[in-house]
């Protein structure tokens, strides 16, 4: 499969600082759908990884929303991997991922992704 270490895993930004319960429910909703789901994903903290979030602001556009999902697509052939920042492409904010969510097309989403 395409989601072998390497490959792509979904990259889910947080803010621990919610202004308001919706946001913290909905941080929480998506990191549950995406447990329950099986997808491989990897959580950053807004408000304490300042640079890798502002990098993530500038590819999706949405400057201090949350949660945002991204999809990481490290290049495999790349040789050595360390070198080579993975390529990252965003996937939707809470209201865009909650539709795929209560239609439970979560994994058809993410496996469309990871095939890129």
């Amino acid at each position: 499969s395409s989601m072998e270490p390497g490959g792509a895993r979904a990259v889910l930004l947080l803010s621990p600082f919610s202004v308001d319960s919706t946001q913290a429910s909905d941080q929480e909703r998506l990191r549950t759908a995406l447990i329950a789901y099986g997808v491989r994903f990897r959580e950053v903290d807004g408000a304490n990884h300042v640079e890798e979030r502002d990098r993530l602001f500038a590819i999706s556009k949405h400057q201090g929303k949350y949660p945002q999902l991204f999809m990481e697509h490290h290049n495999v052939d790349a040789g050595d991997q360390s070198s080579q920042p993975p390529d990252v492409e965003f996937i939707g904010l809470f209201s865009d991922i909650e539709v795929l969510i209560e239609n439970e097309d979560v994994p058809k989403a993410a496996a469309a992704a990871a095939v890129g």
